[in-house]
């Protein structure tokens, strides 16, 4: 069986899996980083790093990117477009842009 997903469809897919998968994460501070505000699991396991100052945000590369290009089959550009997009939708956070990296795993 062929699927045919045009590239709306594969936002909206993408969008709803970050949504599920990534949409109650807990932002929080550390006096160790005052620019950056950590989005944080249940465990305290950082997925994504704010940063305040250069309008980043890290998206940990092993936890979330990562699984958007092998689940999805999408190159860095678009992940970066569609994260944006989520980021402004889902967490208020705009005028950023999303960037790869591996993370500490624990917010301390």
């Amino acid at each position: 069986m062929n699927i045919i997903v045009n590239q709306p469809k594969l936002v909206n897919v993408v969008k709803l899996y970050l949504r599920k998968s990534f949409g109650n994460l807990t932002p929080k501070t550390d006096p160790k980083s005052p620019n950056s505000i950590f989005y944080v699991n249940s465990d305290n396991k950082i997925f994504m790093e704010y940063d305040e100052k250069k309008e980043y945000v890290w998206i940990d590369n092993y936890l979330i990117w990562s699984k958007l290009e092998s689940l999805f089959y999408i190159d860095y550009e678009d992940i970066q477009l569609i994260m944006k997009d989520w980021l402004e939708e889902h967490y208020n956070l705009s005028g950023i842009t999303p960037h790869s990296r591996i993370q500490r795993k624990w917010f301390r």
